[in-house]
């Protein structure tokens, strides 16, 4: 009780770690439904959402380094706006890492809801794990597909046991942003 009292934030942060390693399992094992509460949230709740208030506080800073320097609020303007640049380059860089395709990723809810899921079956020639990017949204595993396409999945649960290359199997898919929802191997 005495660290609880001491550190309540680390006691919450634990707290909802220890919640949300079960309810990561239990999506994992609903299958297409799973998948597609992970992409909701993950791509379109907590990425382009951190991607929006981060642009947002990029945008701002020139018009309050602008404000505080006419309204003489600034004790020093060349070092304010000389801090302001590196500030908003490091908050527009992380947001635009972070930034998804928002338009393809509500569409493809829609597109989830309406029944308009692509289905077929394909030859996969090729299985990578995930590869370091510029965006900090990596994929966490690439499939290139016998006919040169490549679907890419950023989270785990798709298929338990992973993919081989050269087997034939049967995905089903979102159309605008082609992630996978399910994946079957075909017999």
């Amino acid at each position: 009780m005495k660290l609880i009292k001491k550190y309540p934030k680390l006691f919450i942060i634990i707290l909802i770690i220890i919640i949300s390693l079960p309810l990561s399992a239990g999506i994992n094992s609903m299958g297409e439904t799973g998948q597609f509460i992970k992409f909701i949230f993950y791509n379109l709740l907590i990425f382009n959402f951190l991607a929006f208030i981060l642009a947002f506080v990029a945008l701002s800073i020139f018009p309050l380094i602008g404000y505080f320097i006419m309204k003489g609020k600034a004790p020093k303007p060349f070092k304010a706006i000389f801090l302001s640049i590196p500030l908003f380059l490091i908050f527009g860089y992380l947001s635009y890492a972070l930034f998804g395709d928002g338009v393809h990723e509500i569409k493809d809810v829609f597109h989830y809801f309406n029944g308009h899921i692509m289905e077929e079956t394909v030859v996969i020639d090729e299985v990578s794990k995930g590869s370091v990017t510029f965006k900090l949204r990596g994929p966490y595993e690439t499939y290139k597909l016998s006919d040169n396409r490549e679907f890419t999945l950023f989270t785990r649960g798709v298929l338990k046991d992973g993919a081989s290359s050269g087997e034939t199997y049967i995905i089903r898919y979102l159309p605008e942003t082609e992630t996978i929802l399910s994946m079957q191997q075909s017999k």
